[in-house]
């Protein structure tokens, strides 16, 4: 049952939100118990193994905190509890990643392309990286203790549990502490349904109209070569692709949550837009690059930087840098050629800080406009061709496949692409392209990340108005009649990493 089917549209999540309403306020335990129950309801229609792993890790991690909290007496021993059970959380994860090594693609391994892999278990990888927030955040100081009923709440939150956002368990305590203790006002239950309805009308249109065009496209390269054409639409549509299901299925997320009353962190903020890999890699999934630089980066920087005397503090950052991405790579996919990329873009990522940081001292701020512009022009398009090339590798099914496409690349021959319709996919590819390229995106267009003081907010902002209220209602109605058609939707690419 995904978010787009009918069943979960027009039964599941309007009796979720109206149990949860009616207890609202007046009965905050019964508020915050209804949400582990549809969690575990959602868990038994979708993927009865994420119900059982979901259930065995949110036991063992409380009672491995309360283990934990209990040993504080023997200095070593909280410590080399909480090593053994980030070990113990990855371990399922890497179980199943490991079966798909294999292959090369997502694709494959949620069983599409006719590669008959068993899927990663919905949401493994999205609630394993956020228990190990909660053994790591609940042991300070500065963090309550919510008691186990909201523990559950936040770790099997149904809205975010397929494919997050990643919610740390210190930044959200605030919220699940006060869950349940006053309805959701109106404008969140109608700024969060508009944000739903939009995402999946992102999806549907962008997304998923892309996917179907270029399946085709992939199939045909592990036969052979094709024309320069299909490898180029190949490669960018992918792009496309991913951006869109991905970033669609956060803003359907984040605006349930808003349902709710929470704030999920935004995952999402123009990354093709950036000028640096850098920059790409913090804008594009930013709950996992937060979730990398807060418990990968700075955990592996403070141990190298114990090396001081063998390592230069430029070697201990650059050493942490290419650990954090190499590690961000094995969180996708544990193939070799992915890893390889990974660690590959990590080392762009500390060459060009280290190009800049030189320029920047022998040049100052003195460069001219027109370097600014070229530098950002030739930023924005490294951006595109690692971002394109890194999707293609999740995509495609095997290593030929990744070499056919490649060699397509220059087969200029007379053929013309016969597996798509050419003119049809290079309209809905344009259009995608200007919206990832050139638009405000929903987190900023929604208010989710900050355009700035309402008093100066654009006209294109979203405010509770007749103009946008009757904008969402032909979103709505344009999303019905596309889930109404056949064939017409396709699953959430990251709910099954």
């Amino acid at each position: 049952m995904t978010f787009g089917s009918l069943p979960f549209l027009f039964v599941f999540l309007p009796a979720a939100l109206a149990a949860f309403y009616l207890a609202s306020r007046r009965m905050p335990a019964v508020a915050v118990a209804l949400l582990p129950i549809v969690s575990a309801l959602y868990c038994y229609l979708t993927d009865l193994r994420t119900l059982v792993l979901l259930g065995g890790s949110i036991a063992g991690n409380f009672l491995l905190l309360n283990l934990i909290r209990r040993s504080r007496a023997i200095p070593w021993m909280p410590g080399a509890l909480t090593a053994g059970g980030v070990v113990a959380n990855l371990l399922p994860l890497v179980h199943y990643k490991l079966e798909h090594a294999a292959s090369l693609g997502i694709m494959s391994q949620v069983g599409q392309g006719g590669v008959a892999l068993q899927p990663i278990p919905l949401g493994l990888a999205f609630f394993t990286l956020q228990q190990i927030t909660f053994l790591v955040d609940a042991q300070r100081d500065d963090v309550p203790n919510l008691g186990f009923g909201r523990y559950c709440a936040w770790a099997s939150l149904f809205c975010q549990l397929p494919a997050g956002p990643i919610a740390p368990y210190g930044k959200m305590v605030p919220q699940f502490a006060r869950l349940g203790a006053a309805r959701p006002s109106v404008h969140d239950l109608a700024l969060g349904l508009s944000l739903f309805i939009f995402g999946l009308q992102k999806k549907l249109l962008l997304a998923d109209f892309i996917g179907f065009t270029i399946d085709p496209l992939y199939r045909a390269a592990e036969i052979g070569p094709i024309h320069v054409y299909e490898g180029a639409a190949a490669i960018w549509g992918f792009m496309m692709q991913l951006y869109f299901n991905f970033s669609a299925y956060s803003d359907m997320a984040i605006g349930l949550g808003m349902c709710l009353g929470l704030r999920l962190p935004p995952n999402f903020d123009s990354p093709l837009q950036a000028k640096s890999v850098g920059g790409y890699i913090m804008r594009w999934h930013m709950s996992l690059m937060h979730f990398i630089r807060d418990y990968v980066f700075i955990s592996l920087f403070r141990r190298l930087s114990g090396l001081r005397r063998h390592i230069t503090p430029m070697g201990v950052w650059a050493a942490a840098t290419v650990g954090s991405y190499v590690a961000m790579g094995a969180w996708h996919s544990l193939s070799g050629i992915f890893l390889a990329f990974s660690a590959f873009a990590g080392l762009v990522v500390v060459l060009a800080q280290l190009v800049h940081s030189l320029r920047k001292s022998r040049r100052g701020e003195t460069s001219q406009p027109w370097a600014r512009r070229t530098m950002a022009i030739l930023g924005q398009l490294s951006v595109l061709i690692i971002a394109s090339t890194t999707a293609m590798l999740l995509r495609a099914e095997s290593l030929d496949g990744v070499r056919n496409i490649l060699v397509s690349l220059g087969n200029f021959g007379d053929r013309l692409p016969a597996a798509v319709s050419l003119p049809k996919l290079i309209m809905v590819m344009t259009a995608a392209s200007l919206v990832a390229l050139a638009c405000p995106n929903t987190m900023r267009l929604f208010g989710i990340i900050d355009t700035g003081p309402a008093t100066d907010a654009p006209w294109w902002k979203w405010r509770p108005s007749p103009y946008w209220g009757w904008a969402v209602g032909a979103c709505g109605v344009i999303v019905l009649l596309l889930l109404t058609r056949d064939n017409s939707y396709q699953d959430f690419l990251y709910a099954r990493f």
